[in-house]
């Protein structure tokens, strides 16, 4: 009698260590698969975060620098964005002429790619197309909705 006690308590112990290991078990199963999500999550988003950043707010570009005028009233040009998510984007955004107050509205996509922003389909006042225009840009450090552009060849109008 004695000695079917002792197994049955052997028995029990032995399916409740049994059972502890599993829980243990799939307890460390969910931990790696946690810190492997995150280690890959963290990979993609910071392989060219500039890429994956959403826009909102403006860029600007030193129209003095891009064009080589001295006589320029403002040597900055402003392009306002609504907000956006992923790579390519139908947007409203504003540009300035050189040297005038005048402004005008330009709907058109754009598509940001390795650190450089290309602006196309770009239809000023609705009916004027406009060239492509590519500009680098580079975040300035400390903000976070503003980021400075460097024109590449952009053209006059």
């Amino acid at each position: 009698m004695f000695t079917f006690a002792e197994k049955m308590y052997k028995n029990l112990i032995r399916k409740d260590m049994d059972q502890t290991v599993k829980n243990q078990l799939k307890k460390s199963q969910i931990t790696y698969a946690v810190i492997a999500s995150v280690f890959v999550l963290t990979l993609m988003v910071s392989c060219n975060k500039y890429d994956k950043m959403p826009i909102v707010g403006q860029w600007e570009i030193d129209i003095k620098a891009t064009k080589s005028l001295s006589n320029v009233d403002s040597s900055k040009e402003t392009l306002m964005f609504n907000s956006g998510v992923d790579y390519t984007y139908v947007q409203d955004f504003l540009e300035r002429k050189p040297g005038s107050l005048d402004k005008w509205q330009i709907k058109g996509k754009f598509e940001r790619k390795h650190n450089k922003i290309t602006f196309y389909e770009r239809v000023k006042d609705g009916t004027q197309q406009q060239p492509d225009i590519t500009y680098k840009y580079e975040m300035e450090e400390g903000k976070t909705l503003t980021l400075t552009v460097e024109g590449e060849g952009y053209p006059d109008d």
